[in-house]
């Protein structure tokens, strides 16, 4: 024995027919056990309208050959199908059945008629069944004509959209992107970077042209260089630090031009200092142990006399 396990009823434009509207029912053909049957099957299809147990059928329409896909079929019936002895059509009793005033239950039966045995599916209600969808008019829905804020101009390479929070759109370049690769380019701030450490690229393998600082000129290159107290003029807040202006005058490798335009400035590599600073102490504590020999020198020969 075989079931229709699920349909879907569809009704297009009922206030206004034309010789191209149609109903579509779908469903589905199974075994008892659940397993789709192979097509292609005859159909006979009835609406019938009143209460449970005493529909009346109405109209009355056959579907040969129709194809099924995992059981599946989809039909169709011409609203000009002829009903009640055709004395009204297809389209009249649709619109009794959905009538606002005095609504008719409607209900749809199919039969196979060329299955072994042939077997009668519902009949089963369309205006009152969950598994069915039925309207008076279907609309087209759509999104009024809207407008989305941009910029005037193309950005720059380098540069990104920024939103300035009232639906408005510029260009920027102000912006930090991590990803999970490696970064790459500068990194401009003016506030405050805190970390637990900070690692400076250092490994041996990633230099070339290496020589070692001169003790002597290093020494003399830190006593050129002066420290400072002073306050930031952004936010008046003291620090202490270096002039970049007179770094530039001594290492100029260790001073660099930040930022663009008129918020363009010099900026100093303070980490870098680390190693001039090491090697004029070295060289400072070569002069004193210099100088200590000569003082214990002069301390024996004064013992002597």
């Amino acid at each position: 024995m075989k079931k229709v396990l699920f349909f879907i009823i569809t009704f297009i434009s009922l206030n206004s027919f034309g010789s191209n509207e149609k109903l579509g029912y779908m469903g589905r053909i199974a075994s008892s056990n659940g397993t789709a049957i192979s097509g292609p099957v005859d159909l006979n299809v009835e609406i019938l309208t009143g209460a449970s147990g005493s529909q009346a059928v109405r109209c009355q329409a056959t579907k040969s050959n129709v194809p099924l896909a995992n059981g599946v079929f989809n039909i169709e019936i011409d609203y000009n199908t002829t009903c009640d002895g055709n004395s009204k059509k297809l389209s009249d009793i649709l619109k009794e059945a959905f009538d606002p005033s005095s609504p008719v239950a409607l209900w749809i039966r199919v039969t196979t008629t060329n299955t072994t045995p042939n077997v009668a599916y519902g009949p089963n209600p369309i205006n009152a069944s969950p598994v069915s969808i039925a309207a008076l008019n279907i609309a087209r829905q759509g999104v009024e004509n809207t407008s989305i804020k941009g910029v005037t101009s193309n950005c720059s390479a380098g540069e990104v959209l920024k939103a300035d929070g009232s639906g408005g759109f510029s260009c920027s370049n102000s912006y930090l992107a991590l990803t999970g690769g490696d970064l790459t380019g500068d990194l401009t701030t003016t506030g405050d970077i805190t970390a637990t450490a900070f690692y400076y690229t250092s490994d041996k393998r990633k230099k070339k042209n290496i020589k070692q600082l001169d003790g002597k000129r290093s020494l003399e290159n830190i006593k050129k260089m002066n420290g400072y107290h002073f306050n930031w003029k952004h936010n008046n807040k003291k620090d202490i630090g270096f002039i970049a202006q007179e770094v530039q005058q001594i290492y100029p490798q260790l001073v660099s031009k930040v930022g663009k335009n008129e918020k363009q400035h010099l900026a100093v590599k303070y980490g870098n200092i680390i190693s001039i600073a090491i090697e004029a102490i070295k060289e400072q504590q070569r002069q004193i142990e210099k100088l200590e020999q000569k003082v214990r020198k002069l301390e024996k020969k004064l013992d002597k006399k």
